[in-house]
């Protein structure tokens, strides 16, 4: 084939010219769409071999044949409704030639090619938006007699090919009008003159038109790919943009509009894109390589997350989850999450196409997620969520792609308007060989920070469902409850990432604002919430997952008998608990940085996100110690190596819980969470009674635990105990449960000087708990003082009650006797003069009794006393540990913490990654066992795990 010119494309319009003069004539038919697709095919290449501007000989011919395209437009509107069998396809020819010649002319004037004066513009564009309404029932008929045909007939074959060709044609004719459009409209260098795209907008391009277009050529392709034995195995790559054009933006103004009012309008589009992304495995893995199909297919599920799809998207959803067996393939969900979460799909973000394409899928995924939710609220009815959900949001192409992708935005994000610099030095343009999706974002001229804004938008939308959804189930097979884990780790790990996260506001002076940054400026968290959709809601969400609510929510459902692999479900379970430890340090840490003149207007919002902190914490390690009964009571009785795994792994959870715990207590801030607490003195006197940690507690517990979990054990748990006894003692409630709220913790208390005799003589220095219990005593006291009097006040009602709470007050196992019982086994190794602690027993042996006023007298006494004690470090008075002791505690904490492959320093505040997994860090050098992720976090670790690695550097300490 001769390469184009203009002189030849010049002599074939012409003769194109000369054939649209007869257009309906049967036998020139045919010609003319062979010929006028050799004019459109033309057009394309001659701007592909960089042709310039068309010389005036030539641009002359091709003027006249965009005159002529007036009159053939006329005559096709009058002849086309007569052009019936015999002629068969005859009208579909027609129809198609005028686009492909349209085309092709809009090609090259798209490309600025070829100029045309305003006038011929406007009858240009009204003759190719005429020809166009004659294209949707030339493509229903195609589609009707496609599916009616028999498999392999001449009919079959014909109606096939024409399905494709004039779908191919009509779109690209409408893609370059659409962008022509878009371009104009975005104000960007433009050949459309003003008067012409005034004309588009207002008068031909109408969105019934559009929409009628869009639904017979989705038909029409469907049908195409669904015939047997068809070739045709993906949509063309201009319908997939034209169709993104029309429904994910709007550019058409009111077409959005008209089409979210008529669900069956919907349908085809729908279940084209759906058919479109629901592939098998090995067209997964080609569509991910392909830089046109990751095109189209990032077109389609652009498309498809528009919201004006939602309706057919629910029906979709809903009719895959009627029909779903096992033997059927995945549905439209887990498709999307699949594909998603494609390693060469990964491999190849630095292109255009595949980042797109990545974009859109979390975006439609967001959306798939939300449709349900959605439609349950505003039903008016709560619905349980369903596992398969979790298990999309959970997959690698979920939440945690979310924060892979994240963390190269930000990594890449500009600082003062100047792009960030790669490691080495190198500005992103001079590492283009090794670019990311980051890079891709804020590459010049790239839509993909628009996009990346919508698709956390979509994510602010399901974030906010999950966070009010209260029917979750009361058990979750264990794929669905390590899936709800991770997307509870991918939402504790966005929080870095999002304050560095592209704001359209901000763009051009590179200022990034943090999430305590945003509440001081509007006021409270509440107002923070309230951004306006024109900011994405960015801020909206850094401050949803900021306070943990959804993780918290995702980490409640726990496995049930139905569990598939517990050990999976354990795994996930560590990953979560390590992940929210991490979280804990890191704004424990952030707070103790904050602690600045500079630094209050932050102070609001992380004091306030402390006591979810607290109560994230103990979930995430109360779903920890489900698991593992749970993978315990799946082994075998002889698999002692797997039991040995399981109880390390516990272990380590038990070393990440006290380290988090003691990271937050350390902030000393009043927590007043009842049900929290509950929690948590529900689930330590599990643990200090779970044989598989008998031997660590004893350690921790012991001399040679000072520091093993960033503090004293004993001392952390005395610290949380004092805080829930302070809790509770402020109430000043009257109710029986409240009452009780004192006595989980001193269960717990009395638990660790059973283990630990020794602690008794430790904890009577813990001037804070003893603080505390005094108060405690006191307000008990207060109670029983202030209902007496009410009693005597009020008659007989009241006296029955201040009989019943009476009752429950001195009761043996009560909470007054317990709070006395506690403080007198303490009362002789207070650290008070000889005779000022003997003349306090003898006030304090005579409680309880049922008097109000000694008890007082005592309270306030023993309150006093542990005013003028000094606040003793946890190691004051600890013996010397025994050095197998303390080697034998060190060889069991760094096998433990080795379970946690991302680092062994507990205190480790690093939420770089996408997950615990995928932060594996770097092997220790001395002792090969654990790994940490930086030099920092080892030196922070080395005073406890010293011991441990120069022993096993000496070959002295044995494995486990």
């Amino acid at each position: 084939m001769a390469a184009p010119s203009w002189p030849a494309l010049a002599a074939l319009a012409a003769s194109v010219e000369r054939r649209m003069q007869h257009p309906v004539a049967p036998e020139a038919g045919l010609a003319l769409l062979y010929q006028a697709g050799g004019f459109e095919n033309a057009c394309q290449e001659l701007q592909r071999t960089g042709a310039g501007r068309a010389p005036a000989a030539d641009a002359r011919a091709l003027q006249a044949l965009a005159l002529r395209l007036s009159d053939f437009a006329v005559a096709l509107t009058q002849h086309l409704p007569a052009a019936a069998p015999p002629f068969g396809f005859l009208p579909m020819y027609i129809c198609a030639a005028g686009c492909s010649v349209y085309a092709g002319l809009l090609w090259l004037l798209y490309h600025d090619m070829l100029t045309l004066r305003e006038a011929d513009w406007v009858q240009l564009l009204a003759a190719t938006a005429l020809v166009l309404q004659h294209a949707p029932p030339q493509l229903g008929q195609l589609a009707r007699r496609l599916r009616r045909s028999a498999a392999g007939s001449d009919e079959h074959i014909s109606c096939r090919s024409g399905a494709h060709v004039m779908v191919q044609i009509t779109s690209t004719a409408l893609h370059l009008l659409l962008n022509l459009l878009e371009a104009h409209n975005a104000g960007r260098p433009c050949p459309l003159p003003p008067r012409a795209a005034g004309v588009l907008r207002s008068a031909h391009l109408w969105p019934p038109q559009l929409l009628a277009w869009a639904g017979a050529a989705a038909q029409a392709t469907l049908a195409g790919m669904q015939a047997p034995g068809t070739d045709w195995r993906r949509p063309h790559p201009f319908l997939g943009a034209a169709l993104r054009a029309l429904f994910a933006t709007g550019v058409v103004p009111g077409l959005r509009d008209l089409l979210e009012g008529q669900p069956e309008q919907q349908q085809p589009l729908v279940a084209l894109a759906a058919h479109a992304l629901t592939l098998p495995e090995a067209e997964q893995a080609e569509l991910a390589a392909n830089r046109e199909a990751s095109g189209t297919a990032r077109d389609l599920a652009q498309m498809l997350a528009a919201d004006c799809l939602a309706a057919a998207r629910r029906r979709h959803q809903q009719a895959e989850a009627a029909a779903a067996t096992h033997a059927q393939p995945p549905g439209l969900l887990e498709a999307v999450a699949s594909l998603a979460g494609r390693p060469r799909l990964w491999d190849l973000r630095g292109q255009t196409e595949q980042a797109g394409l990545l974009v859109a899928c979390l975006e439609l995924l967001m959306a798939l997620s939300a449709d349900p939710l959605l439609a349950t609220e505003e039903a008016g009815r709560a619905a349980t969520v369903p596992p398969r959900l979790l298990l999309a949001l959970g997959s690698p192409g979920g939440l945690p792609l979310l924060c892979r992708l994240g963390a190269e935005v930000a990594a890449a994000a500009p600082q003062g308007g100047a792009p960030r610099r790669q490691r080495g030095g190198r500005p992103p343009a001079a590492a283009a060989a090794r670019a990311d999706f980051g890079q891709q974002c804020w590459a010049p001229g790239s839509d993909v920070v628009g996009e990346w804004g919508t698709t956390l938008h979509r994510v602010v939308v399901v974030v906010g469902q999950l966070i009010k959804r209260d029917a979750w189930p009361e058990w979750l097979p264990a794929e669905a409850c390590a899936a709800a884990w991770r997307c509870a780790e991918a939402a504790l790990r966005l929080l870095p990432l999002l304050p560095g996260q592209p704001d359209k506001l901000a763009v051009a002076a590179g200022d990034w604002r943090t999430a305590g940054q945003l509440v001081a400026a509007r006021g409270d968290p509440a107002a923070a919430l309230a951004a306006t959709p024109a900011e994405r809601q960015i801020d909206a969400l850094m401050l949803a997952t900021g306070t943990f609510y959804m993780a918290e929510q995702m980490l409640r459902p726990r496995p049930g008998p139905a569990a598939v692999d517990p050990a999976a479900a354990a795994g996930a379970a560590l990953g979560a608990l390590s992940t929210v430890c991490r979280a804990a340090c890191a704004m424990a840490g952030a707070i103790d940085a904050q602690h600045t003149p500079s630094g209050q207007e932050h102070m609001a919002f992380h004091v306030a996100a402390v006591p979810v902190h607290h109560r994230l914490l103990d979930a995430a390690m109360q779903q920890c110690h489900n698991a593992h009964r749970a993978e315990l009571a799946a082994l075998m009785p002889d698999a002692a190596a797997a039991r040995a795994a399981c109880n390390r792994r516990l272990e380590c959870c038990l070393l990440l819980y006290l380290s988090g715990l003691a990271a937050l207590l350390r902030l000393q801030v009043p927590v007043e969470d009842d049900e929290g607490f509950q929690l948590r003195f529900t689930l330590l006197p599990d643990l200090l009674q779970e044989p598989g940690l008998a031997q660590l507690w004893r350690g921790l517990l012991g001399p040679a635990g000072a520091h093993a979990v960033g503090g004293h054990a004993a001392w952390v748990l005395a610290d949380a105990a004092a805080l829930a006894i302070q809790c509770a003692s402020k109430q000043e409630a009257e109710s029986e449960d409240a009452l009780q709220a004192v006595m989980g913790p001193l269960r717990m208390l009395g638990m660790l000087c059973t283990l630990e005799p020794d602690l008794t003589v430790r904890l009577a220095r813990h001037a804070v708990l003893l603080r505390t219990l005094g108060n405690a005593a006191g307000s008990l006291g207060a109670v029983a003082l202030r209902f007496e009097r009410a009693a005597a006040a009020r008659g007989r009602a009241v006296a029955m009650a201040a009989m019943a709470l009476s009752n429950t007050l001195y009761r043996p196992d009560g909470p007054q006797a317990s709070v006395w019982r506690f403080i007198n086994q303490l009362a002789p190794h207070l650290p008070l003069p000889a005779a000022r602690c003997a003349a306090l027993q003898r006030q304090l042996a005579i409680m309880p009794c049922p008097a109000w006023q000694p008890q007082l007298a005592a309270a306030r006494a023993l309150a006093i006393a542990a005013q003028d004690m000094p606040d003793m470090p946890a190691a004051d008075g600890l013996p010397q540990p025994n050095p197998e002791a303390g080697l034998a505690l060190a060889q069991r904490r760094a096998h433990a913490l080795g379970m946690r492959r991302g680092c062994a320093n507990p205190l480790c505040a690093n939420l770089s990654g996408a997950c615990e997994a995928g932060s594996a860090g770097r092997r220790c050098s001395g002792c090969r066992a654990v790994h940490f992720c930086s030099d920092a976090c080892s030196r922070a670790d080395w005073a406890q795990h010293k011991l441990f690695c120069k022993a096993a550097q000496r070959g002295e300490a044995g494995e486990r």
